[in-house]
C-alpha cells in the first residue's frame, strides 16, 4: 500500500507498507492527538500522504497531519527518475552503511529503491536523495517523524527520557542513530559527544559567517603613538609646534606624536580567531576518534564530508587576516558587535552553544539518543524506585549505590557487571533492596543459579523481620518493549512467549542454599537446610499497556 509520495520535477518517491492501518489503530488507542501530531517537509517538490478513508492518496495541504512513520515496520522505498538519462550517481545519502546498503539503483529503468526499518529508533529523521544532474549536485532532503505504538510520543517518552536523565546524566545519548531528537542549550558540562552533536547543525553557519568576517570585518578608531623626526610628523599640535620651535636646531631631534587609526586588532576579532582554532582543534580530535573506531559503520561519502568540513576550516584559520590579530585575552566587557553584527552574533552564538551542555526536547537543534527498548529498561528500574520512595513515604531511598557512567566508544553506558542498588529501611527495621543488572551466579554460596548464571532486569528483596531467621523474600522484574504483535500481525499486545519463559527459567533455576559448616545431622530439620530451596517468590514482566 502506498502511504507518502513526493511529486518531484525529476522524480517520483514513494513509500510503501503492508498493514498499516492496523499499527495506526494500535498507535491512536496511546495518542489520542495523533490525527495532528506531525508534520512532513521536503526541500522541493509536493508530498501526498494516504487518507484512511477514501483509501488514496491525497495532497498534503496543512500543517500538522497523522503519522505514517512507526517503529518496527518495514518500508519500501523506491524513486522513480523521469528522464534517467539526465541523472548521474543517484544515491540515499546517510552516515550509516547499514541504510545506504539496503538502496540499489537500477540504471536500465532510472529506479532507485531499498527497504527500512527504523527499528526502535524514536524521534526525527531524514531521507536524503542525492544525484548530478547537469553537472550540478542535487540534494532533495524529506524529513519526517518516527512514532512509537504503545507509548504517548509526546509524553512518555519525553518522561522515560527526562526521567533516565535526573538519574544518569548522558546516559541516554547514543550515537550513529536512524533518529534524533530536539534539544536547546543548558547548562550540564559539555562533553565530546555532545559537542560533535551540537557541531552537526552550527558547522555549515559557522563556516559561512566566518568566511562574511574575513571579508568585511570590523575594525575600530584607535591611538597610536610613533616617535619621528619633524620632517614626518603628519599632524601638528599646539603643544608639538612649541617643542619644534624650542629644539628646531637640532635636526635628529625625535618628537612624540599620536595619531589615530583604523585597526582590526579588536577584542572581536580577537575571540574570533580564538573560535575558529579551538573549534578546528576539538573538531580534528573527535574526527580522529569516529574514523579509528566507526570506520566500518560509516559510509564512504559521510568519511568525504567530514574531510570536507576539516579543510574548510584549515582554509578559514589559516586566512592571513589572523596573523594580525593579537591572542584572546577573554571579554573584558559586553560587546554590541558579538552580540549583533552581522557574521559575529552567528559565530558567538555557535561559540554558546558549542561549548554549553544540552536541554532534551525543547529546541531546534538534533541530538541523537539510545533506542526506546534500552530506554525503557533503564526507566523501569528508576519507576519502581519512584514508585516504592511514595509508598514508604519517603522523599529519597535511605542508600544509594549506583553503577559507574561509563564512556564506552563515543557512547555513555552503565558499566558492565556491575549493578545498580538503593535501599529503604523501614520503621521497623525491615529493608527493601532493588537491585538493577543484577546477576544470579553459578559460583555464589547462598543464592546460586544451578544451570547457568541468570541476569534479570530487576530484582527486588525484601528482608522481613517477623519471619524466622530474617527470611528473605525476591521478587524478579523483566522489562521487555517488545510485544507478541510485534513479531505477527493478530497477536496479543502481551509479552512474548520467550518472554514468559525466561522467567520460568528464573525461578527454576535460582535457589537459595544455607551452607552449614558441618554435615552432622541431628534431626529432620537440619536436612532440610542444607538442601537447596526454592529463592524466586514471583517473577513479573513489566511492558507498556496498550489497552486503554
Amino acid at each position: 500500500m502506498q502511504i507518502i509520495k513526493v511529486e518531484h520535477i525529476d522524480f517520483d518517491l514513494v513509500i510503501e507498507c503492508n498493514n498499516l492501518e492496523s499499527t495506526f489503530n494500535k498507535a491512536q488507542k496511546k495518542q489520542s492527538q495523533i490525527l495532528s501530531a506531525t508534520n512532513y517537509f521536503v526541500n522541493e517538490g509536493n508530498i501526498s500522504i494516504h487518507n484512511f478513508e477514501s483509501k488514496s492518496l491525497e495532497v498534503l495541504n496543512s500543517d500538522k497531519t497523522y503519522q505514517l512513520i512507526f517503529e518496527n515496520k518495514d518500508y519500501f522505498i523506491g524513486i522513480t527518475f523521469k528522464n534517467k538519462a539526465l541523472i548521474q550517481l543517484p544515491h540515499i545519502y546517510s552516515k550509516l552503511k547499514e541504510v545506504q546498503e539496503k538502496f540499489f539503483y537500477r540504471e536500465e529503468l532510472g529506479f532507485l529503491a531499498g527497504t527500512i526499518n527504523f527499528g526502535n529508533d524514536l524521534g526525527k529523521s531524514n531521507l536524503i536523495v542525492r544525484y548530478t544532474k547537469e553537472k550540478k549536485l542535487k540534494e532533495i532532503n524529506f524529513q519526517f517523524e518516527v512514532f512509537p505504538t504503545k507509548l504517548n510520543y509526546r509524553s512518555d517518552y519525553e518522561k522515560i527520557v527526562s526521567d533516565i536523565e535526573k538519574e544518569y546524566p548522558y546516559l541516554v545519548l547514543d550515537f550513529l542513530k536512524k533518529t534524533y531528537t530536539s534539544f536547546k542549550s543548558g547548562h550540564s558540562p559539555n562533553t565530546d559527544l555532545i559537542w560533535w552533536q551540537v557541531f552537526g547543525g552550527l558547522y555549515n553557519d559557522f563556516i559561512q559567517s566566518s568566511k562574511f568576517i574575513l571579508n568585511k570585518p570590523h575594525s575600530r578608531i584607535i591611538r597610536q603613538t610613533k616617535y619621528v623626526k619633524a620632517d614626518r610628523i603628519n599632524k601638528w599640535t599646539t603643544t608639538l609646534e612649541e617643542e619644534y620651535a624650542q629644539f628646531k636646531y637640532l635636526p635628529n631631534k625625535i618628537y612624540r606624536s599620536e595619531y589615530k587609526t583604523l585597526s582590526t586588532n579588536t577584542s572581536e576579532n580577537k575571540f574570533f580567531k580564538h573560535a575558529v582554532s579551538q573549534t578546528l582543534r576539538r573538531y580534528k580530535k573527535v574526527k580522529s576518534f569516529i574514523e579509528n573506531h566507526f570506520s566500518n559503520l560509516i559510509t564512504d561519502p559521510f568519511k568525504v564530508e567530514l574531510n570536507s568540513i576539516e579543510k574548510q576550516f584549515e582554509i578559514v584559520s589559516a586566512n592571513p587576516f589572523f596573523r594580525t590579530i593579537d591572542k584572546f585575552q577573554g571579554i573584558k566587557q559586553e560587546s554590541l558587535v558579538l552580540q549583533k553584527a552581522t557574521g559575529y552574533s552567528a559565530i558567538y552564538k555557535s561559540w554558546i552553544m558549542l561549548n554549553s551542555g544540552i536541554k532534551f526536547l525543547e529546541g531546534i537543534q538534533k541530538i541523537e539518543l539510545k533506542n526506546i527498548a534500552d530506554l525503557y529498561q533503564i526507566w523501569c528500574f528508576f519507576e519502581i524506585k519512584n514508585i516504592l520512595q511514595k509508598l514508604l513515604g519517603k522523599d529519597n531511598p535511605d542508600d544509594v549505590d549506583l553503577a559507574e557512567i561509563q564512556i564506552d566508544d563515543f557512547v555513555f553506558k552503565i558499566e558492565r557487571g556491575v549493578k545498580s542498588k538503593v535501599s529503604f529501611i523501614k520503621m521497623n527495621g525491615e529493608v527493601i533492596d532493588l537491585f538493577h543488572d543484577f546477576s544470579y551466579k553459578t559460583n555464589s554460596h547462598s543464592v546460586k543459579s544451578y544451570t547457568i548464571d541468570q541476569k534479570p532486569d530487576i530484582v527486588l528483596r525484601l528482608t522481613k523481620n517477623d519471619l524466622k531467621d530474617n527470611y528473605v523474600l525476591t521478587y524478579l522484574y523483566d522489562a521487555k518493549y517488545r510485544l507478541a504483535s510485534d513479531e505477527k500481525e493478530g497477536f496479543p499486545d502481551l509479552p512474548t512467549e520467550d518472554s514468559i519463559n525466561q522467567m520460568h527459567r528464573y525461578r527454576d533455576a535460582i535457589y537459595f542454599q544455607n551452607n552449614l559448616k558441618h554435615r552432622s545431622w541431628k534431626n529432620r530439620e537440619s536436612l532440610r537446610k542444607y538442601f537447596p530451596e526454592k529463592e524466586v517468590i514471583g517473577g513479573y514482566i513489566l511492558y507498556p499497556v496498550l489497552e486503554v
